[in-house]
C-alpha cells in the first residue's frame, strides 16, 4: 500500500520534472519500478516453484529399489541367455526342436540344462527324439528327378553331347 502512495507521488512529481526538466525520468519513479519489477520476478519465482512441487507430487517417482531390481532381472535375462547358448554349443548332437524342448523344460522347473539331462522326462525324449531321426535318415526317397541337368534337351544334343551327359548320369 505504501508503494502504491510513492507511486502517485512519483508518478506526480515525475510529471512535473517532466515539463520542467525535459525527458529526464524521476529517481524516485525507478527506484519504484526496480522494487516492483524485483518483487513481480520474485512472485513468479515463488510461483513456479509452488508449481514444481504440486507437478512433483501429482507424478509417482519410482523408487531407486525398482531401479535395481529392474537392472537384475535384465542381468538374470542374460545370464539366463549365455546358459542356453553354451548349451547348444557345447552339444551339438541334439537337433534344434530337441534343444528347444530341453531349454524349455529347465527354464519351467528353474534348473540349469544340463542338470535337466538327467530328468527321465528329458531322457525319455531325447531317445524318441533319436529314434525318429535314424528312421528318417532310413527311409529312402523317391525322387527320380536325374541328377545332372544339361543345358540343352535331350532331344536337340549332339551324339558327343548325349554320351558326355550320359556319363555324368552313370558315374
Amino acid at each position: 500500500m505504501s508503494e502504491d502512495i510513492e507511486l502517485e507521488e512519483g508518478t506526480a512529481e515525475g510529471t512535473e520534472d517532466d515539463s520542467t526538466k525535459g525527458s529526464k525520468p524521476n529517481e524516485d519513479v525507478l527506484n519504484y519500478q526496480k522494487r516492483k519489477a524485483l518483487k513481480e520476478r520474485d512472485e513468479a519465482r515463488a510461483e513456479a516453484k509452488r508449481l514444481q512441487e504440486e507437478l512433483n507430487k501429482r507424478v509417482p517417482q519410482e523408487p531407486k529399489e525398482e531401479v535395481k531390481e529392474k537392472s537384475a532381472d535384465k542381468v538374470n535375462a542374460l545370464e539366463m541367455k549365455l546358459t542356453q547358448v553354451e548349451f547348444v554349443q557345447n552339444h551339438p548332437e541334439f537337433s534344434k526342436e530337441a534343444s528347444k524342448e530341453i531349454l524349455d523344460y529347465s527354464s519351467r522347473l528353474g534348473i540349469n540344462p544340463e542338470e535337466a539331462l538327467a530328468s527321465p522326462v528329458i531322457q525319455a525324449f531325447v531317445k524318441e527324439a533319436e529314434e525318429k531321426a535314424r528312421i528318417e535318415v532310413a527311409s529312402p526317397t523317391f525322387n527320380r528327378s536325374a541328377k545332372f541337368k544339361s543345358e540343352k534337351p535331350v532331344s536337340e544334343m549332339t551324339d558327343k553331347e548325349h554320351e558326355e551327359w550320359a556319363r555324368k548320369m552313370l558315374g
